[in-house]
Formats: structure tokens, C-alpha cells, sequence
């Protein structure tokens, strides 16, 4: 059994909107309220944590979330944040560099930012992908740069796909990862979960 005060800046309580320390005992709230009142707690706690300014609120439930799309987006290669088609190229050759018969996943790419977007085709993309199979969506999510395998086409290459066949190459995507990619994708959704506070989905 373990008591623990705990102080901070603020802590979120309907019933107390100034309190600033609680009392965890084994595991459980026993008492939430000011710093001032906490003192008559410090000698018969077990531990005292000061979490200086912080905020405390209780955890985040998301009650509705798509946990193997959010972990395979967390998990692949963020495209969102490239600001040139050499970045890009660039980040994909590196994941590209090491064969796998894992699909390569990426996400965000908007080629409309870029200075020098007439170097994003797909000729430029399958150089620097080879063999490997890739499918790296656009930002609207309506379409992408995929293996000419992933449209069903026995050629090789990689190809831009929107409408039916981005539809196509998507559901042929998803059916075609493996039971580990897709299991850590779902570990990569708990874990961004846990960072923003949710504690259930």
C-alpha cells in the first residue's frame, strides 16, 4: 500500500476549481484540494512529488478512432513536413535502401509547396524506390505515388493514381500488410495516445 501527495500548478476539479496537490492512495484519489490544507498530509504519505506549474487532468478517452490507419500514418514516412521534392526523394530512397517485403508507407506530400516540384514524377520516385513497394499518399488522401503492383498492373514502376484506381491501390495496400506491420502499426497509435494524454480508446 502506497500513499502519494502530489503538488502542481493546477489541477482540474469540478469540485474544487483551486486545487493545486491530491493524495493518491494505492492507486486511487483520496483527496484533492490546495496546497495549503496538503500539509497535513506530508507526514503520513509515503511520497511527495512536486510537478511544479503543470496542469493535472484526468485522462483523455477517444471513443472513436481508427487505431491500425492512425499507427500505419505514425508509423510511415512523414511527408507532411518536406518542403522540397529533393527532401522527399530523399527520405524515400533512405527507407527504400534496405529490401523488405513490408510495404513502405508514407503520407502528407503536397507537391503545390514545393519550388521544385516538376523533380516529384514517378520516374524520379521509382528510381529512388527500386523494387520495393510503396505507397505514399498525398495530403488530401485522394491520391498517391504507388507500385504499379499495388493497381493490380503486372508492371513495374510506380505510378499516380487518384479515383477508382487510387481506391484500388488502397484496399490492395491495406489487404497486403502483414500481421506484424499491422501490429505495430496498432502499438505506434497507443503510444501517440499516450502522449497526448488519452489513457483509453
Amino acid at each position: 500500500m502506497s500513499r502519494i501527495l502530489v503538488h502542481a500548478g493546477l489541477i482540474y476539479s469540478p469540485s474544487n476549481p483551486n486545487a493545486s496537490s491530491f493524495v493518491v492512495n494505492n492507486g486511487q484519489f483520496a483527496w484533492v484540494g490546495d496546497r495549503e490544507s496538503a500539509r497535513i498530509f506530508e507526514l503520513d504519505v509515503d511520497h511527495v512529488v512536486d510537478l511544479g506549474d503543470a496542469f493535472v487532468a484526468p485522462g483523455f478517452v477517444d471513443a472513436h478512432v481508427h487505431l491500425s490507419a492512425t499507427g500505419l500514418q505514425a508509423s510511415g514516412l512523414d511527408l507532411a513536413g518536406i518542403h522540397c521534392a529533393r527532401d522527399a526523394l530523399a527520405l524515400v530512397r533512405r527507407a527504400c535502401a534496405v529490401p523488405s517485403s513490408e510495404i513502405v508507407l508514407g503520407a502528407g506530400w503536397d507537391e503545390t509547396t514545393w519550388p521544385d516540384a516538376h523533380l516529384w514524377t514517378t520516374e524520379a520516385v521509382y528510381e529512388c524506390a527500386g523494387e520495393q513497394r510503396i505507397y505514399l499518399s498525398r495530403v488530401d488522401v485522394h491520391s498517391a505515388m504507388c507500385s504499379a503492383s499495388l493497381v493490380g498492373s503486372s508492371k513495374s514502376g510506380v505510378q499516380l493514381v487518384t479515383g477508382h484506381d487510387h481506391e484500388v491501390a488502397r484496399k490492395l495496400t491495406l489487404s497486403q500488410l502483414s500481421d506484424q506491420q499491422r501490429g505495430l502499426a496498432i502499438r505506434a497509435a497507443f503510444a501517440q495516445a499516450a502522449q497526448q494524454g488519452i489513457v483509453a480508446v
